[in-house]
């Protein structure tokens, strides 16, 4: 309002003005200033500047009679636009709320164990949502370390200067303690303990109350502490689960399996791929375990023992180097178990899926596919090197980024008037090269020795043309030995050999190719496309040309 007034007394004040000063005898041009300011408040609307524009509106109408109608025109433009734009606010702050109840409970989520339960913070205290915002444990907790960090189990605090909890997802909680001293508690079921000393040791079997224990020393530990502490365990009842990630172990003890109650055990991060009696003993009949990690452990086969325990449910082979083979065995053994194990042939297909549902996709992006599946098939072949599938995928596909590298050179001087002959076989050459390379590394592999085939075919070519024929015919010859179905291998041998003027086993092999309408043809467009290259031509070449006007399909089309 303010506003409004100030421009009325600018206006008003400039008429009064003219009203009380003598004017000049001269013509004056005609007073404009309601047309400006008509000329302004459209201005403001079309740049959206609403309050402005009003202004500009309401002052137009309290001082300009004559425009009265054209200032109440921009005026209701100006509150249409100004009602619209309320409604859109609302509708947007309708839908943030509506998300914002929806979702409050995961702003501040870390992460999903299982991909089914996250921890959440609201109003001070931590609690537990799934993935709809959805409460699963209440939100009553001080402080709070998601599942799965380290232990499987969520670390808790009720109080602050309370006592730690480890929590599982039915929201049972254990009460726990670091201080093996403190395990005479009987209201203490969870422990994360030591063994450097014997007292440490018989401190912990003394408690029986004891649900949950995790064994763990930054200073490694002792070794035979540890399997005495593990012969004493089968006399706890009311242990449930027990991990030994980590404790250097190189076997798994005998008294191990033989823990009564004893549902989930952890024996990752260890080398029990060095053990030659992994499972030994006769408990594992007799236990009842659930879930058994053996991930980082260098394990590349696992004994058909592991079958006694019929109970099995859970088996985590991650990080080792156990072939696909061994894997599908060893699900045989153990149907109704869940084997969580790492495909090593899942991403090598996805990317094989990819080149080839786009067979026109540019020879850049197809290399660029080949190098990212080769690099892929390496990391593979080093984490399983026995994975027979992984070492022949990795080979083929070298041979086949290889043949396409040398497709791009060759593409590149096919697409110019005169083609640097040398540059051609210098391709063919290096690829050659690096096939048989890889050929040593996977003998008699047929993907392998049908791209040398073509190698060497190609190199027989280009040898013609650079009037080397005695290399030209050693390299056809070569080709068709690897892969004798590769029948334009022997037009260029046929080519070779007549260029010597090895005229009878020259017109022998063209008889040989020469089967059908389509190989003659071809035939004689060879024959211009060495003229073209300025390759000399043979005497005897209108003999052959001859030989071919005679034969039964005879060629329409020259």
């Amino acid at each position: 309002m303010k506003k409004i007034l100030f421009l009325c007394l600018i206006l008003l004040g400039g008429r009064a003005n003219g009203q009380n000063i003598k004017k000049p005898a001269i013509a004056t041009e005609p007073d404009r200033s309601c047309e400006n300011l008509l000329t302004s408040a459209k201005q403001s609307l079309a740049k959206e500047e609403l309050t402005q524009a009003r202004d500009y509106c309401e002052a137009g109408l309290l001082i300009c009679e004559d425009l009265v109608g054209s200032f109440q025109l921009v005026l209701k433009q100006v509150n249409a636009r100004i009602d619209s734009q309320k409604i859109e606010v609302s509708k947007a702050y309708e839908s943030v709320r509506i998300l914002a109840e929806t979702n409050k409970n995961l702003i501040e989520a870390f992460y999903f164990y299982n991909g089914r339960i996250a921890l959440a913070f609201n109003t001070g205290r931590y609690g537990f949502v799934n993935k709809k915002g959805e409460t699963l444990i209440d939100y009553k907790y001080t402080s709070a370390i998601p599942f799965g960090q380290k232990y499987g189990y969520a670390i808790v605090k009720k109080q602050e200067q309370g006592p730690e909890y480890l929590l599982d997802t039915t929201k049972t909680e254990y009460k726990l303690t670091r201080n093996v001293n403190a395990l005479s508690d009987t209201s203490v079921t969870a422990g994360i303990a030591s063994i450097r000393t014997k007292k440490e040791r018989l401190a912990i079997l003394n408690a029986k109350q004891l649900k949950i224990l995790f064994i763990e020393d930054a200073r490694g530990v002792n070794q035979t502490l540890l399997r005495r502490l593990i012969q004493g365990l089968k006399y706890m009842p009311k242990l449930v689960a027990l991990g030994l990630s980590n404790t250097g172990l190189t076997s798994t003890p005998k008294d191990l399996f033989a823990i009564p109650n004893l549902l989930t055990l952890d024996l990752s991060n260890n080398k029990l791929g060095k053990s030659h009696d992994l499972f030994e003993g006769d408990s594992l009949q007799k236990s009842c375990l659930i879930k058994l990690d053996l991930s980082n452990n260098e394990l590349d086969s696992i004994p058909r023992r592991i079958e006694l325990l019929t109970e099995l449910r859970y088996l985590n082979l991650l990080g080792n180097n156990i072939p696909r083979k061994k894997i599908k065995l060893i699900q045989t053994w153990l149907p109704n178990c869940t084997i969580l194990y790492k495909d090593y042939y899942e991403e090598p297909q996805n990317i094989l899926a990819k080149i080839k549902a786009n067979p026109k996709m540019s020879i850049d992006s197809t290399i660029a596919l080949y190098k990212r599946l080769t690099t892929l098939l390496k990391l593979y072949h080093r984490e399983v090197p026995s994975e027979d599938g992984i070492k022949t995928s990795l080979y083929q596909n070298k041979a086949i980024l290889a043949w396409w590298q040398s497709r791009k050179g060759t593409k590149s001087q096919q697409n110019v008037n005169s083609p640097n002959y040398d540059s051609l076989a210098y391709y063919q050459a290096t690829l050659r090269d690096s096939l048989l390379v890889f050929n040593d590394s996977l003998p008699n592999d047929r993907i392998i020795l049908f791209h040398l085939a073509q190698c060497y075919g190609n190199l027989g070519y280009y040898s013609l043309i650079l009037n080397r024929y005695e290399e030209s015919e050693m390299s056809c010859r070569r080709g068709l030995e690897l892969y004798p179905s590769q029948t334009f291998i022997k037009l260029n041998l046929a080519h070779s050999l007549l260029w010597q003027g090895k005229f009878i086993e020259a017109k022998r092999t063209y008889q040989e190719f020469l089967v059908s309408n389509a190989a003659c043809l071809g035939t004689l467009q060879d024959f211009e496309e060495l003229k073209k290259a300025r390759v000399p031509m043979h005497p005897d070449v209108p003999k052959i040309e001859a030989m071919i006007s005679q034969l039964d399909f005879p060629i329409t089309n020259k």
